[in-house]
């Protein structure tokens, strides 16, 4: 982005360098603070329900199993076979976490929740802000969000509601 910058205003290119390297170096330090905070919880508890798979990204980064009874397409239909089988999983590897997307249909989980006895656990935001006042009014803060929210989660902190 600070080269496209550059290229149409050359006048400004000390700024947007300064900018870039600022941002890059935030960056860095909101990345390794996620892998702290998670490197506090063992691999094996970092398992995560949520509506569909728009958090791979993020489990891939941090080692965290994100399971969904539904695709990456909000527009997809989950299948009563992958529903009954997420349950099992759930029970079966004592699933301590469901959220809600901020922007997904809370009925699903919120059945699976119940069924489980798993209770949810709060919104993870996805697909796009919050509001500007809210949690995730940002890419960083939205990250922090995410990051604590799971967290308190598979540490058995006290909930919040979705």
């Amino acid at each position: 982005m600070a080269e496209v910058l550059i290229r149409h205003d050359p006048v400004h290119q000390h700024i947007y360098h300064q900018n870039t390297v600022k941002l890059l170096e935030r960056l860095d330090k909101l990345e390794a603070w996620v892998h702290q905070t998670f490197a506090t919880i063992p691999l094996a508890q970092r398992l995560v329900v949520t509506t569909h798979d728009a958090f791979w990204y993020f489990g891939q980064a941090y080692q965290v199993q994100f399971l969904a009874p539904l695709g990456i397409s909000t527009e997809s239909e989950a299948t009563a076979q992958n529903v009954s089988c997420l349950i099992k999983f759930i029970r079966m590897k004592k699933v301590k976490a469901v959220f809600v997307e901020n922007l997904a249909n809370p009925r699903l989980l919120q059945q699976i929740a119940e069924e489980t006895k798993v209770p949810l656990q709060g919104v993870l935001y996805a697909d796009s802000l919050s509001a500007p006042d809210g949690p995730a009014a940002d890419y960083e803060a939205m990250i922090r969000h995410n990051t604590l929210t799971i967290q308190r989660a598979l540490q058995g902190a006290p909930l919040c509601k979705p």
